[in-house]
């Protein structure tokens, strides 16, 4: 493996970042409402939010160990998958628009089938992913980063397959995780998952650095939790602009025992 991860100086946890325990029979789309209005923002205009979500299915269990390498325990990761959710109010419902790059969407790039057209980029609804069975573990993280701005650059992105080629991550990961041949990991060859790597690059278009812990473009959403979870104290640098993490959390789904990796905190 190549893949080179810096770890964040901080002493602590970031504490916007707090875990919301689900509710008895609580759909993800509601835990998402009650997320939401968690969150102490005045005004949503200034923020933009990322989704992390970790499925429990066979494709979610290659997804989530791949990114290991990224953690110090090595342990599986929480999450499968990250998209941007299109929240413009607190309020959430299951035909909310998320735009993703999935490796099992709800609908395979309608009406052609044809991913490069739109570089892979997909755009959805939250009610894909409401069941708590199928995706036990959600983040829903406010990013200092205007939410029309992130939305203007993905739609960019779509059109600009120069900037970076998702559909060949598409695939590059859509082998790795059917085992097709004896395919290597792609975060160790420097091939970020092609839902994250989406996110980091319109991120970088609007000059914000979503994972300042990797050296490479090994983009993934474990390393996005781990930016909201540690890297605070590098977002807060400037004291006079500081530039807040806020998200809630609920995970629910571990597959490693947990209690195998006391004091990991990640």
């Amino acid at each position: 493996m190549s893949l080179i991860a810096r770890r964040s100086r901080a002493a602590a946890r970031n504490e916007h970042l707090l875990e919301l325990t689900r509710q008895k029979k609580e759909s993800n789309v509601a835990w998402i409402n009650r997320a939401l209005k968690s969150v102490p923002l005045k005004s949503l205009k200034a923020h933009s939010f990322i989704l992390l979500i970790g499925g429990a299915d066979p494709l979610s269990f290659r997804l989530r160990l791949a990114q290991a390498h990224v953690r110090s325990d090595m342990s599986p990761s929480s999450w499968s998958q990250a998209m941007f959710v299109d929240a413009k109010s607190k309020a959430a419902a299951k035909d909310t628009e998320v735009i993703s790059v999935s490796l099992a969407p709800a609908a395979w790039y309608p009406p052609d089938g044809f991913a490069p057209i739109c570089n892979a980029i997909q755009a959805g609804t939250l009610a894909h992913i409401d069941s708590p069975a199928q995706y036990p573990n959600l983040a829903l993280i406010a990013w200092p980063v205007a939410g029309e701005a992130i939305q203007a650059s993905l739609g960019q992105l779509r059109r600009e397959r120069m900037s970076i080629d998702l559909s060949s991550l598409l695939l590059r990961w859509i082998g790795y995780a059917w085992g097709c041949g004896v395919p290597a990991n792609p975060l160790g060859e420097g091939f970020g998952m092609p839902s994250a790597a989406m996110l980091e690059t319109a991120y970088a278009a609007n000059g914000f650095d979503l994972t300042p812990g990797l050296e490479s473009r090994s983009s993934c959403p474990e390393a996005i939790w781990q930016s909201a979870s540690w890297w605070h104290e590098y977002y807060n640098k400037d004291v006079e602009k500081p530039q807040n993490i806020y998200g809630a959390f609920t995970r629910e789904h571990y597959l490693v025992d947990a209690s195998y990796f006391p004091g990991s905190g990640s």
